[in-house]
């Protein structure tokens, strides 16, 4: 559908670590994944975290254009 690729097409603007971090924080979260992402990236937790709001704000961003609030 329409939906999936535009959700493709964020997803595959970001860069392989954003993605994975995504991928783990929303869409295939499994147990232990923080844990996963933080030997993954030899990051800690809160490293891991911040990165994630990054990548999330950077699909946002690519997903729906810079909107000023």
């Amino acid at each position: 559908t329409g939906q999936v690729a535009s959700i493709e097409r964020g997803l595959n603007r970001l860069d392989v670590k954003h993605r994975r971090i995504l991928d783990l924080f929303y869409i295939r979260r499994e147990y232990g994944y923080l844990q996963r992402l933080c030997n993954e990236f030899n990051e800690s937790e809160r490293e891991v975290y911040r990165d994630k709001d990054d990548a999330l704000r950077q699909y946002t961003i690519s997903r729906y254009g810079v909107i000023d609030i």
